[in-house]
């Protein structure tokens, strides 16, 4: 299995996971920003002092240009997504916001690279419209079919513009309170 499809692999079940353990349990918000103040603490040690369960999960997940800069950045700024979710919006909307995130997201990745139908630098419209059609059908299950849609065609559409290139802003924190705000105005 190539290197990006672990990495969307991981990021779909991890995300669905995390999404499914909010809306289910229903802990504080606060629990995703210990979650992100936790994992900043263990990659900072590991950057320091190398542990070989990370070392093992980088080698396997990380992208090779991120592995000597600071690896697991994705991963922090996916999970300080997730907690900027959980602090903002309500239950089912930042849980619909993880859903997009991590599945509409990951699709997008998943088919983008595979289509041959370009759209704006390496996006193609085969990931755009993966993207939309996997984030609406996680998020139709916790808030109605016409916000979920609304909120996957703007956010999909907005990472597809790759809001890091524009803002400097990694995708994984723009998709989750972006959809969030779109999410709370339809509801």
């Amino acid at each position: 299995m190539h290197l990006e499809d672990k990495r969307q692999l991981f990021h779909a079940s991890l995300g669905a996971l995390l999404a499914l353990v909010y809306y289910f349990l229903k802990p504080p918000w606060v629990t995703f920003s210990l979650l992100f103040i936790l994992e900043l603490i263990i990659f900072t040690l590991h950057y320091h002092y190398p542990l070989s369960l990370l070392s093992f999960l980088f080698g396997h997940l990380e992208r090779k240009e991120n592995l000597h800069k600071f690896p697991g950045l994705a991963s922090l700024a996916f999970m300080l997504g997730c907690a900027l979710a959980t602090a903002l919006y309500s239950n089912p909307i930042a849980t619909a916001s993880i859903l997009i995130l991590s599945l509409g997201d990951s699709s997008a990745t998943f088919f983008g690279r595979r289509g041959s139908h370009p759209l704006f630098g390496r996006k193609t419209w085969e990931g755009l419209i993966a993207g939309i059609f996997f984030s609406t059908l996680a998020a139709q299950f916790i808030v109605p079919f016409f916000p979920a849609l609304v909120a996957s065609v703007i956010t999909m559409t907005v990472e597809t513009l790759d809001p890091r290139c524009i803002l400097g802003i990694d995708d994984n924190l723009v998709i989750p309170v972006l959809s969030g705000a779109v999410l709370t105005l339809f509801l």
